[in-house]
């Protein structure tokens, strides 16, 4: 076997043992990492993709199969960030215009089940009580929870200058969170509103949880309204995220009684 291609089977090798621990750790965050959020002339930026919790966690090398969207949307329009199998970080990019950019990343299904206490301790932890009486009214409750779940993620760039995406207009993710104002021009305290949109309609009732990598334990917690809308207010400078999580149920599955959509979003406020 040639260095190249022993190289390139170790990266596949250690991805499998990466998505097994994955399957265990559903539970947790999952976030676009940028290298850098910002800057002030137009540069390559390194995007990783990270799996853990308050911001400590493993990169995910590029696995195409694990990849239903992976984007640049910039003022230009949108383009694919392709990558190599293996690869890790998972892409690079480099925004054709100043302002605002976005990388997007939407996972395919994968699946997990847990045992009944095990999947009603992880609704309690994300805010999801209402599937408690779902699961009764369907004979589930003590059955283990049989879950898909998807990661639909996004991280906001910012390049010195003009003629950026606009930041509120949905890229079309399954489940997606779209903050209402630019963060690059909030000032700390400033309040940032966020939208939550399921198949592009308002969701109401989630749980959207937001801290920063400096300060992981001080976590900002607000329920979505009836429009989908959760006002968060950014003390600090640093860098953020701000995610939720919403289940549905699924009928007919012979494996999956639920799917999960996991939503997150990451900027800097400077």
């Amino acid at each position: 076997m040639r260095c190249e291609e022993a190289v390139r089977f170790g990266r596949w090798m250690a991805a499998g043992a990466l998505l097994l621990a994955m399957q265990v750790a559903h539970g947790h965050d999952f976030w676009i990492e940028a290298e850098p959020y910002s800057q002030d002339a137009a540069g390559p930026v390194a995007v990783s993709l990270l799996v853990g919790e308050h911001f400590k966690g493993e990169t995910l090398p590029y696995i195409d199969s694990w990849i239903d969207r992976f984007e640049l949307h910039d003022g230009m329009g949108m383009r694919p960030i392709e990558g190599v199998m293996g690869d890790d970080p998972a892409g690079s990019v480099q925004a054709r215009t100043g302002g605002a950019s976005w990388v997007a990343y939407q996972s395919t299904d994968d699946f997990v089940e847990l045992p009944p206490d095990k999947f009603n301790d992880y609704l309690a932890m994300e805010g999801m009580e209402y599937i408690r009486p779902l699961r009764e009214r369907r004979g589930q409750a003590g059955k283990p929870g049989r879950e898909y779940y998807v990661r639909c993620v996004k991280a906001l760039l910012w390049t010195s200058g003009e003629d950026g995406v606009a930041v509120d207009t949905p890229l079309g993710l399954t489940l997606e969170m779209i903050p209402l104002t630019n963060p690059y021009v909030m000032k700390i305290d400033d309040v940032l509103e966020v939208r939550l949109l399921h198949e592009g309609r308002p969701v109401p009732g989630l749980l959207v949880k937001a801290f920063t990598r400096e300060a992981p334990e001080r976590e900002t917690l607000q329920r979505t309204d009836d429009d989908g809308r959760a006002r968060l207010a950014l003390d600090r400078a640093g860098t953020w995220i701000v995610k939720t999580v919403h289940m549905v149920a699924i009928e007919g599955d012979p494996y999956g009684d639920w799917r999960s959509y996991w939503a997150s979003l990451t900027f800097e406020l400077r």
